[in-house]
């Protein structure tokens, strides 16, 4: 389970003309996992396009993101390691996340580590890991 703490985002490329171009925005927040296999804070940082139909409420929307978590796996040594997430947004975020093999320190080292959610809110999201050693 995981909360976002904060969300900033930022437009990237703006819409031009009549016609409605994609969107890019960068967004930027800071996830606090818990009650979980996984229990720390992850610094997320992604890439949305909006298509050019996305108005109202349920906003079509594709994103690509990266995230840098900083914490523990079953209570154990501490560790860093970093995520790819890539999903999309239509009511609801779907999300998949892998970890990206390499990227781990300390007690996340030697895992492979995948997962995914759906979320509709900020706060108590949550989110389902796979955890393999190798």
């Amino acid at each position: 389970m995981f909360d976002c703490n904060n969300w900033e985002e930022t437009p990237q490329a703006p819409r031009e003309g009549p016609t409605l171009a994609p969107v890019l925005t960068r967004v930027k927040t800071e996830r606090e996992y818990y009650n979980g296999p996984l229990e720390g804070v992850g610094v997320m940082e992604y890439v949305f396009v909006y298509h050019p139909n996305a108005e109202g409420p349920s906003k079509y929307v594709d994103y690509l993101g990266w995230m840098h978590f900083k914490g523990t796996y079953n209570g154990g040594e501490p560790g860093e390691i970093v995520f790819k997430e890539t999903g999309y947004y239509e009511g609801k975020a779907n999300s998949d996340l892998e970890a990206i093999e390499g990227s781990a320190t300390g007690g996340l080292k030697g895992l492979k580590i995948s997962g995914s959610y759906v979320a509709g809110d900020m706060k108590q999201i949550p989110c389902s890991f796979r955890v393999f050693k190798k």
